[in-house]
This record gives C-alpha cells, sequence and structure tokens, in this order.
C-alpha cells in the first residue's frame, strides 16, 4: 500500500516560471531495473505526453541537472542507491538552489525518512510496496506536485515583482541625499530639494536662484555642456569644484533635458551628488584593494595548506581525493593513492626533542612534494602520516612510484641544530581502485592503511601493497 505525507512546498531558488504539468520531463533516478520499467510504462500509458530519463545514481543525476537546470519538471529519486543516497541528492539539488520539485522513493515506510525529507523542503515522499499498487497513483501524484510547485513558483514571482516595485519607489521619494532640481533654458531654478539648497547657499535667505549663477563654472562650457543635450541624447555630466564651509568640496552633475510632445526641450533637471570623498579615496581604495586581495589570497592558501609541512591539509587533500574519485568511477578510470608514516618517529621525538620533530616533518613534506607531478596532490593526513593521491595512475605505477620515495627519503641526511646529521625512514601502503572496481572512496583510503600496517609489521623502511 502506498504511502502518502502531507505536502511541502521546495525551498529551492531559481527561475520564476511556472512549470506546466504537460510535456514534462521527469528525472527517474532508480538503480532497479524491474522498478524503473514499470514506472517508465505507467506513464506511458496515463501521461503520454511526458517523458522519462532514467539514471542509476545519484552522481549522474545531479551531473544531469547541473548541465541543464530547467530542463527537467520533476525529479523522482530512490532513497536507497549505490554510491550517493536519494536524500543526499535531494539535500544537495536544494543547496545549490536547484528550481525543481523533488519526490523520494523508499522501499519502506520509514516514519524517521519521512519527516526527515519533508523538514529538508522535498515535495512529496513516497512509500514502495510489494505489489507495486503506489505505480497506479504515481501519475495523480505528479499533477499535484507540479501544480503545487508551479503556484509556488507563480507566488515567489509575483513577491519578487511587488518588492522590485516597492524598491524602485522607495529609490525615487527616499533619495534625498543627492541634490535635485529643474530649471529653465535661462537657468533660473524652478524646483529644488533639501540637498540641493544646501548646495545652492549656505543661508537659506541668501539662496541664488539660478543654476548658471550657481555653478563655478565658465558661462562657455555650461552653454557647451547643455547643447550637447539633444532628443538623441538627452543627458550631460559634469563635474565641478566649489567650497562649502570653507573646505573644497566636488559635485558632479547630471543634466537630462525634459522634452514635450513636439520633442522640444521645456525644462532641464540636474541631480548632483557630492563625490569629494570618493575622488580623495580613490588612490586609496585602490590601495586597500590591493592589500586585500594578498590577505585573501593569504588566507585562502592558509585554509589549505599544512602550515607546518606546506603541503595540502586533510581537509584540502580529502576535497581533492574526492574530485578526483568521482571522476574515476564516472570514467572507469585508474584511480590510487600512497599512504604513508615516518618510521619510528616517537624515538626521534624522544631522542632530539619536538623541534627536531618538526624539521623532520616539514623536510618530508618538501621531499614528497617535490616529487610528485603535477596534477598529483599529498598532503599531511593527520600527525607523522601522510598521503599522495595519484589521479590517472595504475597500481603498478603506484606501487613504483611509492618505492621511488621510500628510496629518496632513505638517502636523505638532516643536519639539526647541534650540527649532527640524522636520517629517517617511511613505511607506505598502496592502494589502487582497479582491478577491484571500488565504488567507495572511504574502502580505498581503509586498503591503503591495512598495507601500511604490513608495512609497519614487516620491518619497516618497505612498500606494501593492499591485497585480498
Amino acid at each position: 500500500m502506498i504511502t502518502l505525507h502531507d505536502p511541502v512546498f521546495s525551498t529551492q531558488k531559481g527561475a520564476m516560471k511556472p512549470i506546466p504539468t504537460h510535456d514534462c520531463h521527469i528525472l527517474l533516478v532508480e538503480d532497479n531495473d524491474f522498478d524503473a520499467t514499470t514506472f517508465c510504462k505507467a506513464i506511458k500509458t496515463n501521461r503520454p505526453h511526458c517523458s522519462v530519463t532514467v539514471v542509476e545514481r545519484g552522481e549522474d543525476a545531479l551531473s544531469r541537472v547541473l548541465d541543464d537546470p530547467n530542463f527537467f519538471s520533476v525529479a523522482i529519486i530512490d532513497n536507497s542507491l549505490p554510491g550517493l543516497s536519494g536524500l543526499d541528492l535531494c539535500r544537495i539539488f536544494i543547496e545549490k538552489g536547484i528550481a525543481l520539485p523533488l519526490v523520494i522513493l523508499t522501499g519502506g515506510g520509514s516514519e524517521r525518512l519521512a519527516v526527515e525529507a519533508l523538514k529538508l523542503g522535498i515535495a512529496d515522499y513516497i512509500a514502495k510496496d510489494s505489489h507495486y499498487e503506489y505505480i497506479e497513483l504515481i501519475p495523480l501524484i505528479l499533477d499535484d506536485v507540479l501544480r503545487r510547485f508551479a503556484r509556488e513558483q507563480s507566488l515567489k514571482a509575483a513577491e519578487e515583482a511587488r518588492k522590485t516595485a516597492e524598491a524602485r519607489y522607495k529609490a525615487v521619494v527616499e533619495d534625498h541625499l543627492d541634490a535635485i532640481c529643474r530649471f529653465n533654458s535661462d537657468g533660473c531654478i524652478t524646483f529644488f530639494n533639501e540637498a540641493c539648497r544646501q548646495f545652492l547657499c549656505e543661508e537659506k535667505a541668501t539662496c541664488t536662484l539660478n543654476f548658471f549663477d550657481s555653478m563655478p563654472l565658465s558661462e562657455k562650457k555650461l552653454i557647451y555642456t547643455i547643447e550637447t543635450i539633444t532628443k538623441d541624447s538627452p543627458s550631460a555630466t559634469l563635474e565641478v569644484e566649489t567650497t562649502k564651509q570653507g573646505r573644497p568640496r566636488w559635485f558632479q552633475w547630471k543634466i537630462r533635458g525634459l522634452f514635450d510632445s513636439n520633442g522640444a526641450i521645456h525644462e532641464y533637471q540636474a541631480v548632483g551628488r557630492d563625490v569629494t570623498d570618493i575622488k580623495n579615496a580613490h588612490n586609496k581604495l585602490i590601495i586597500v584593494n590591493d592589500l586585500l586581495a594578498k590577505q585573501n589570497s593569504k588566507l585562502k592558501e592558509m585554509a589549505l595548506t599544512d602550515q607546518l609541512t606546506g603541503v595540502a591539509n586533510r581537509r584540502n587533500l580529502y576535497t581533492f581525493a574526492e574530485e578526483q574519485w568521482s571522476r574515476a568511477v564516472r570514467k572507469n578510470e585508474e584511480f590510487s593513492i600512497t599512504l604513508l608514516d615516518i618510521d619510528h618517529f616517537k624515538n626521534i621525538n624522544d631522542t632530539y626533542g619536538h623541534l627536531t620533530g618538526d624539521k623532520v616533518l616539514s623536510r618530508l613534506g618538501q621531499l614528497l612534494d617535490g616529487s610528485i607531478r603535477g596534477y598529483d596532490r599529498v598532503g599531511r593526513w593527520g600527525g607523522e602520516e601522510f598521503m599522495i593521491v595519484l589521479p590517472a595512475t595504475i597500481f603498478q605505477d603506484a606501487l613504483l612510484f611509492a618505492e621511488r620515495i621510500r628510496d629518496i627519503i632513505e638517502k636523505e641526511e638532516l643536519v639539526i641544530d647541534d650540527g649532527r646529521k640524522i636520517s629517517f625512514t617511511v613505511s607506505l601502503g598502496v592502494a589502487g581502485r582497479l582491478p577491484q572496481g571500488l565504488s567507495r572512496l572511504e574502502k580505498l583510503f581503509q586498503q591503503a592503511d591495512e598495507a601500511l600496517y604490513q608495512a609497519k609489521q614487516n620491518g619497516r623502511n618497505r612498500v606494501y601493497a593492499y591485497s585480498e
């Protein structure tokens, strides 16, 4: 028996166009071939105007939607998917602001999942049943979801239009910081606001009511500026320097011609703005922006880099590994990692001190960073443990690379503060996605860790490959 929950509206942001209940494109994310076939038959029979695109993995669905966010009318997503779960896929859609109604499918009536889905903002929740009775109701559910979504989008569009109109109105009536006036062809001012009065005169009793007389410019320049205003070019801009309260001030004026029905100018409107601070701060702003750019770049680097070793920190490395892993799985490519650990690092700290231990870590980071390719990445995984991510690298090449790293480090001699030279070694574990065809990155991490453990157990200063 199908279980339907109270519908909610999606909270995604996006284009405010209503989605019709006809001629729609359905994205079905379902890894069960029989369920997908049954669904498509039901849609073809009951809603022949709808097309169905079926993908088996959440990652593929995400890629399809991101390629064209406005193509699909609705997404029906099975929660039990390989890799990315249906609920996690919905969460990503919502976080990315994809304007797409989402319906979650599940093989059981989990109330916890239902509550979580509805709180997340999913349009509806359907529990599958063993007799496939829910299939008969899906066309009706889709119609209801699409109608609700279209209504919600329409309401959002209307609300945005209302806010835009209100903002424009306020911009007109509340823009009192600019000096605004109108004057005729002789310069006689017919209207001015308070900001303009303050420009025209410091004392209201001595106001100059002629725009031309108030401008500290030559008559020739004023006339030239006014004469450039035509119906095809209805406005002109000029900057004037004046003195207010004993201090020099710069004003920028935009003068616009107001034309009658015959195309003749019957009046001019002038809007003036004090740009003194802008002009004075221009050079300072350039300097500050340059400084901020450098600081932001440095902060970004600090957020992604392990400060002691100079290589990627764990968060940076994990994000890179996830990106490259997704690409490898999507294209069925090779992908390998090498996990390494300094042998007897505690003895180094105990014998030579923690400052020497830090130098060992720093030097190891330099050696590793100088040994990888441009598209590899090395990072400090934790403590004295480092990881190297090797995209598009076959397992055998990863083993050769790891052995080369081991040899380089074994031959390295580090001069410490008292002039003595010390050396250190590392143990390495290597794991690869193929030929096993792993589907989870965490499993690869686990295999590399197990290989590293074997290297440690079997004498250290060696490379071990994961094998089942």
